[in-house]
């Protein structure tokens, strides 16, 4: 389950939202009475009342089950709206529980997973406001939990995992522009929200294991600011983001801060070898790659673009997707992708006489790529050449039957 939490000021929108009827909505459960839009906003404002300064006591929390968890029945839903309640502290409260109708005609698209809805007030019957520190957090070991006892799917916490989730308008505004897309009423596709694209490129590029500098630098070729934040003492006390002119800081973006990028993600941090790497990106310069490490790229592209080209032309083809690895030539460029990974692993392009494969520039050929190149996609090049063998003996066999028609 995942459980989304927000704060407002105004229960009447909320309730009169929550129990529209197109919504099909249902009160469920919960210690208030009211039972129409104006009946709860009067109660809960009431109660509201007894603490003036508190100018925000509404609390609107939305579980929602996972797709494979179907329709689940009202008794658990009250039984698990109850218990998030109370576990987030709301003992002496107003609270009520709306179940609402897959088919929302407010969202352009029916919901493909069961959900309901909490309205909490956060002003106790007897005037006490409730303490909502860290209520993210305490919501998630509660979902957990219940997704135990009550046998639904498990969902990772967010401190288990190393990116961060769309939020709810991110992903409705994708899917509102995909669906206009699908009906012609949009002429370009629905892009992906920035953070989005901005996670897949940090994944990416840990996945290599590179050091701090390689990974600046990696990020920079991508269209990517990196700009580290270094203390007057050489303390690296954080990192943030910019792409497509959005920002963002590491820690936003789950497992992306500078010190979850060395201990969760593996990147190696010396600050004798990485620290003016680092200060060349805080200042909005460019981190350029080495000579030596220009030469090894050079000498991989090499390698590997002759492997596959060669896979290529055996195949009859300038595209083939194998297991791991998709190659596309196209003229004179050729290039590689890993699988699951928008980002090119490989560009190189084919050059002299010799129609030795050069780098672009923009390769990351890690040195475990180039080893799987030699030890498994040799028998693959066997394979695509007895292939190749078999289909010519054919041809010539096919030829000779035709000639000894025609005498």
């Amino acid at each position: 389950m995942i459980g989304q939490i927000r704060t407002g000021s105004n229960f009447g929108g909320l309730f009169r939202y929550l129990l529209s009827p197109e919504k099909g909505a249902r009160i469920l459960g919960g210690s208030a009475f009211g039972q129409t839009p104006a009946e709860l906003t009067s109660e809960f404002n009431q109660c509201a009342k007894q603490r003036g300064t508190t100018q925000k006591p509404v609390k609107h929390i939305m579980v929602s089950f996972a797709p494979g968890d179907g329709e689940v029945s009202d008794e658990v839903k009250v039984t698990i709206g109850e218990r998030v309640t109370l576990g987030l502290g709301y003992t002496d409260n107003q609270y009520i529980i709306i179940d609402h109708h897959r088919d929302d005609p407010g969202h352009d698209w029916n919901h493909i997973h069961d959900h309901f809805h909490i309205v909490s007030n956060m002003i106790t019957l007897d005037g006490r406001r409730v303490d909502h520190g860290w209520e993210k957090y305490k919501t998630q070991e509660i979902l957990r939990n219940l997704e135990k006892e009550f046998n639904l799917t498990q969902v990772a916490s967010s401190w288990e995992t190393d990116r961060k989730c769309p939020t709810h308008g991110q992903t409705q505004r994708y899917k509102k522009e995909k669906k206009q897309y699908e009906a012609g009423l949009r002429d370009v596709p629905p892009q992906p929200p920035v953070s989005e694209k901005l996670q897949d490129l940090i994944e990416y590029i840990c996945a290599l294991q590179p050091t701090m500098t390689e990974f600046v630098k990696r990020l920079q070729q991508q269209g990517v600011e990196v700009r580290p934040k270094i203390t007057r003492n050489n303390i690296v006390q954080g990192i943030s983001y910019c792409l497509d002119g959005v920002s963002f800081q590491g820690n936003k973006l789950g497992s992306a801060s500078f010190p979850k990028l060395q201990i969760l993600r593996g990147v190696d941090y010396d600050p004798e070898r990485d620290l003016p790497a680092l200060k060349k990106a805080a200042a909005g310069l460019r981190v350029e790659s080495s000579a030596n490490d220009n030469q090894l790229q050079s000498e991989r592209v090499t390698e590997v673009a002759a492997i596959a080209n060669a896979i290529l032309y055996l195949n009859d083809t300038h595209y083939l997707e194998g297991n791991r690895f998709i190659a596309l030539r196209e003229g004179e460029i050729l290039q590689l992708w890993e699988k699951g990974n928008e980002q090119p692993l490989m560009k190189a392009c084919v050059e002299g006489e010799t129609k030795t494969w050069n780098d672009t520039g923009t390769s990351q050929l890690t040195p475990e790529v180039v080893d799987y190149f030699r030890q498994h996609l040799s028998s693959l090049l066997e394979k695509a050449r007895a292939k190749r063998e078999e289909k010519q003996h054919s041809q010539q066999t096919k030829q000779k039957k035709e000639q000894l028609e025609l005498h």
